[in-house]
């Protein structure tokens, strides 16, 4: 089609009218001639509104979508993940090749081009929060802050980022830190309410294979135990068979797993053997691999892969794949 031309609309019936939107079906007259029906789903708009209390902080609203049947979910930490390219590698180049990425790194004219959110961040001390959790190389840099390595090596913050990616080399983007992303006071609050799953968002603890060593996340080797530990025995934010539930059952129904998630004939035997008195772990944002205490036995699919704190060499897991 030439830039001016355009397809006519010969017809427009609307098939539903609701407070939200409206379904239409139009007749659109092709390029050919021929008439073709295209489905349409309007919405008016809308308007967000942001509430900010005395201290500026964001009034949030516990909210249900039923669209999605989605609960919201909380970890007990408050630090997470995040890769250093996020900082300093600038959007107009991380779609190219991590090769070419990776050739950019000893430019220094990428500095001239960081977000001013995160030179605010730096002047406002947050390098000395942000943790490396894996520098992409031998790990000689892990849980050593960023603060700290600008002052070993004289350098400003951004630049010790790229440094750090740089020796990384290609494997730049596994440089990672953890960083405070949440106030104490919200997050206890999420993890008092029972609408709320909780969850860890750690992906690589491991005590053997080619990811022992390792670590991305506060929670990857320590949500549960700190959760039952801190927050139910010591804290009481919860009840011991409520909290369970919100790391089990309920993610497992949410996700639609109809044999996880519950101890009953028919379902798979995941169990972990704990004891509620002394549960726990010493993780921290800058020792990240710690063993939990507590934990005496650990079956996957109805074998033990943990007998008395010790590996068996069972490897019964498999993929699991969500029905339909």
């Amino acid at each position: 089609m030439g830039e001016n031309d355009a397809y006519d609309v010969v017809g427009s019936h609307v098939k539903f009218t609701g407070k939200v939107i409206e379904v239409r079906v139009d007749d659109v007259r092709m390029s050919d001639g021929k008439v073709a029906q295209r489905e349409i789903v309007a919405h008016p708009g809308a308007v967000a509104i942001v509430a900010l209390d005395d201290e500026g902080k964001i009034v949030l609203v516990n909210q249900y979508r039923h669209p999605v049947r989605a609960r919201l979910d909380v970890f007990p930490f408050d630090f997470g993940p995040t890769p250093l390219s996020t900082f300093v590698v600038p959007m107009s180049i991380r779609d190219a090749p991590r090769a070419e990425v990776a050739a950019r790194l000893s430019d220094r004219g990428l500095l001239d081009q960081l977000d001013q959110r995160f030179l605010d961040a730096i002047d406002g001390g947050i390098a000395d929060g942000c943790y490396l959790a894996s520098d992409g190389g031998d790990g000689s840099l892990v849980g050593r802050s960023l603060g700290d390595l600008a002052r070993e090596w004289r350098m400003p913050v951004p630049e010790v980022c790229l440094e750090v990616m740089r020796r990384a080399g290609e494997n730049f983007y596994d440089a990672m830190v953890v960083e405070r992303w949440a106030d104490w006071q919200d997050l206890r609050w999420a993890l008092a309410q029972p609408d709320f799953l909780v969850m860890g968002d750690g992906l690589t603890g491991a005590l053997d294979g080619p990811l022992s060593g390792h670590a991305l996340s506060v929670a990857d080797w320590g949500y549960a135990p700190v959760m039952l530990g801190r927050f139910v025995r010591e804290e009481r934010l919860a009840s011991l068979p409520a909290v369970v539930a919100r790391m089990t059952s309920e993610p497992a129904a949410q996700l639609g797993l109809t044999d996880r998630g519950v101890l009953a004939p028919g379902y798979r035997a995941d169990l972990v053997v704990f004891d509620p008195d002394t549960v726990g772990s010493p993780v921290r944002p800058d020792a990240l691999i710690a063993m939990p205490a507590g934990i005496a036995h650990v079956f996957v699919n109805g074998r033990a892969v943990l007998r008395d704190g010790r590996l068996t060499g069972a490897l019964p897991g498999v993929v699991g794949h969500r029905p339909g």
